[in-house]
């Protein structure tokens, strides 16, 4: 953490943490791969079971994972859209405002490039989509479900770069093409 209270890693729950790792919005709506990391972008929290991200025009996230070794959670992550409609990240399925409809299993999986498409690949996580006919995020519902400690929520909402300096106090640090993400392997 740093002394205005953002950090680059938020624990989700015992032994699990989350990153959002930012990177260029691609020129095509679909990902194909994961996009390499240009850094994690800072969050703050916003209130309980909250926390603000920004996501800054022209760029694209998408989330790690970052469990220790022996946690695991099924997460479910819900998209809130721009048009006021709900889709499930995971399954890429029209949604709920509360129930994801799939899961992810974390471990093994380690980090989730986008929403699910239709027909393959998935579209970016992206507060502003500069693309025709791809979802622009308002914000994301992280819903965890874990067998021994229960299960828990996250909130995170999207902010522009001015918003997010206000709220939280933190300038946006600029993209890092040197910034290597390393939450991929566990320990």
């Amino acid at each position: 953490m740093n002394q205005q209270g953002a950090v680059y890693e938020y624990p989700l729950a015992a032994g699990l943490s989350v990153s959002f790792q930012r990177y260029l919005y691609p020129a095509a709506a679909v990902l194909d791969a994961l996009p390499t990391s240009l850094g994690a972008l800072p969050v703050c929290p916003a209130g309980p079971e909250r926390i603000l991200l920004p996501s800054p025009a022209g760029e694209a996230f998408w989330i790690g994972f970052l469990p220790t070794p022996g946690a695991s959670a099924d997460v479910g992550i819900l998209a809130a859209t721009g048009s006021g409609g709900w889709l499930d990240a995971v399954g890429g399925q029209p949604a709920g405002t509360d129930r994801p409809q799939a899961w992810l299993a974390v471990p093994p999986a380690l980090r989730l490039p986008g929403i699910t498409a239709t027909g393959g690949g998935w579209l970016p996580f992206a507060r502003q989509a500069p693309v025709p006919h791809a979802p622009s995020c308002t914000g994301l519902l992280l819903v965890l479900r874990q067998s021994r400690e229960g299960g828990g929520r996250l909130h995170v909402a999207l902010a522009d770069e001015d918003e997010f300096r206000s709220v939280c106090g933190v300038p946006l640090p600029p993209p890092d093409p040197g910034a290597a993400y390393g939450g991929w392997r566990l320990p």
